[in-house]
């Protein structure tokens, strides 16, 4: 076993039987479920949404022989970042941001757009579909052929009391992952067994410059960072 660091899990998934199932499910919350911050003054949450939603169907293609499963699932979360300025927990104000955003958009930065420095919100999106098949070859031989497919995006910015990023210093992180794989597991005389697994997985990782393309900038002041400008490791 390899390519992993720290532990491995082994995760064994439904699968079909001879009697056809299937059932729907959804979860979700919003501002209108939480309660006001714990802190004076009692303030209610900003607008925001996290909710999943997926299926399942299991069944017999061939009874006793040969059988199917199939789960998908989606998942939407949007969460407005805190600490904007000028708000009672920022240390940042809305007059230095607009002297810096003014700043990089003259002649001397090639009239750089910091993009928003006021209300955001950040996106986590993703797709799931997960399909198999499962065949009983004979007595002592069972086949199971499985797929796993992954269409995710993350937008990645954060701010906190003294640590400020403009919208273009965000960065969208998305994925795409198809893992396929075979396993036959077969039983011998005098008590052996043999597992064999073949397996493919392709991940594709991208991490997208929002808004205009620039070089990073960052400036400290009075206590505060402020970053402008594509991060630095993107």
């Amino acid at each position: 076993m390899g390519n992993f660091t720290g532990g491995g899990v082994n995760a064994i998934t439904r699968s079909g039987s001879n009697d056809l199932s299937a059932s729907i499910y959804g979860f979700g919350r919003n501002q209108n479920t939480i309660g006001k911050s714990v802190t004076e003054p009692r303030t209610k949450a900003a607008d925001f949404y996290n909710y999943q939603t997926g299926f399942r169907v299991g069944g017999a293609v061939v009874k006793d022989k040969v059988f199917f499963f199939l789960n998908g699932e989606i998942a939407r979360n949007a969460t407005p970042l805190a600490f904007t300025p000028g708000s009672p927990e920022s240390r940042v104000t809305i007059a230095n941001v607009q002297r810096i955003a003014a700043a990089a958009n003259t002649d001397l930065y090639g009239r750089y757009d910091v993009g928003s420095y006021g209300d955001i919100t950040a996106r986590t999106e993703s797709n799931k579909i997960f399909g198999r098949l499962d065949f009983n070859l004979s007595e002592n031989n069972t086949l199971t052929l499985r797929h796993n497919y992954v269409d995710a995006f993350d937008d990645n910015i954060g701010r906190t009391s003294n640590n400020f990023r403009f919208g273009n210093n965000a960065y969208k992180f998305s994925n795409k992952t198809n893992s396929t794989v075979a396993e036959l597991n077969s039983r011998f005389l005098g008590g052996f067994s043999n597992k064999l697994i073949l397996t493919y997985t392709a991940i594709r990782d991208s991490r997208d410059v929002v808004g205009q393309a620039g070089p990073a900038f960052q400036i400290v002041d009075n206590g505060i960072t402020y970053n402008l400008g594509q991060d630095r490791t993107r």
